[in-house]
């Protein structure tokens, strides 16, 4: 098992995901496992940033 079994679950009939197709279902990651301690992450995509947030209404924000 990989470090990363433990965060996301596949629930495709065939294995693995191999990438996003039609028909294929997408990987779960629950965000506690995600920030492990605390209430935001960071993201980079493309060559900006992400913070990732709960907030006290437990809702989640995503801001540049």
């Amino acid at each position: 098992m990989t470090d990363h079994d433990d965060l996301t679950r596949d629930f495709a009939s065939d294995g693995p995901t191999r990438g996003p197709s039609a028909g294929s279902l997408p990987k779960i990651i629950s965000f506690s496992a995600l920030v492990k301690c605390g209430d935001e992450v960071w993201i980079e995509h493309g060559g900006s940033l992400y913070r990732l947030r709960r907030t006290k209404q437990d809702k989640l924000i995503l801001t540049k």
